[in-house]
């Protein structure tokens, strides 16, 4: 398995299911931006990974993620999802699995509150 890291802003605020086995899933979008310099120019595009987290990882960022929080996330891309947009027009989203999320704290504070370790899990 090959790991990969993103770093982006929350498109949204996390949404929190539970599988039926009772595994907690965490859903959300992460906007990462590229910028390069063509010429004398600055360009920018946006990524858009669809992330998913599960067990107490998915718990604790559906309490501690807002849309727009700024995070690292360290995981696996999956194979890109086409699909088409309001506008007609067609966008790609790579799906991300990811197996640590943190906040990116060069523009942002952040506080931490510890939690005691009730179990391990086998993700």
């Amino acid at each position: 398995m090959q790991v990969s890291s993103i770093t982006g802003r929350l498109g949204a605020d996390p949404k929190l299911s539970y599988s039926d086995s009772g595994t907690p899933t965490a859903r959300f979008s992460v906007a990462v931006e590229r910028r390069r310099k063509v010429g004398s120019e600055w360009q920018s595009e946006t990524v858009w990974h669809d992330v998913t987290v599960f067990g107490s990882l998915a718990e604790n960022v559906t309490e501690s993620l807002a849309k727009g929080t700024d995070i690292i996330a360290i995981g696996r891309i999956e194979s890109p999802r086409v699909y088409e947009k309001k506008d007609g027009t067609t966008a790609a989203s790579l799906p991300f699995i990811a197996d640590e999320i943190g906040v990116n704290l060069r523009w942002q504070l952040a506080g931490v509150t510890k939690l005691e370790k009730q179990t391990t899990e086998a993700f």
